[in-house]
């Protein structure tokens, strides 16, 4: 399985390689999705997925958060200890932090006769942070995103790499 993303690696085949490639065997929240597919193909220039109002009411989408997740861990270098930061409004930060510890054991489990793989998946995730003070802070060399609404007031350097999900 690959845990490391390779400059201009498919996203698709990085998801998979953290997740599972065979569909069969890879439980339907961890499988490639078409919004997931459509996020990954704009990457690096995009780096989530805005909502509208109405979808922000119903925030609680693991599928974009996957989405994001696997965007911010492609960013990470193991050997480099490079911080990214998954951004996210405050009030999701609770939920993320128990969405990924989820989506975590899934995948240390995939790994657990891989003592390396497991090694290098903890590594990245570990990379990932949540939270930045986009008010005040200009913007972080390696994020991605979670959770906005594209008619909420952002700093145009999130607001520009975010695409907007289908209604």
């Amino acid at each position: 399985m690959v845990s490391v993303y390779v400059k201009g690696m498919d996203l698709v085949v990085f998801h998979q390689g953290l997740f599972g490639r065979k569909t069969a065997s890879t439980p339907k929240a961890f499988r490639v999705t078409p919004q997931q597919r459509r996020l990954y193909k704009g990457f690096p220039h995009k780096r989530g997925v805005s909502v509208s109002a109405e979808q922000a009411k119903v925030w609680k989408n693991p599928e974009r958060l996957l989405g994001a997740l696997v965007i911010a861990l492609a960013q990470t270098r193991p050997s480099e200890g490079r911080t990214v930061y998954l951004l996210a409004p405050h009030h999701y930060l609770k939920w993320i932090e128990t969405q990924i510890r989820e989506v975590s054991r899934y995948a240390i489990q995939q790994r657990k006769e891989n003592s390396e793989g497991l090694r290098l998946f903890k590594d990245i995730v570990q990379q990932v942070h949540l939270g930045w003070n986009f008010a005040q802070e200009d913007e972080p060399d390696y994020w991605s995103a979670f959770g906005f609404c594209h008619e909420g007031v952002l700093p145009s350097w999130i607001s520009r790499k975010l695409i907007k999900a289908p209604k």
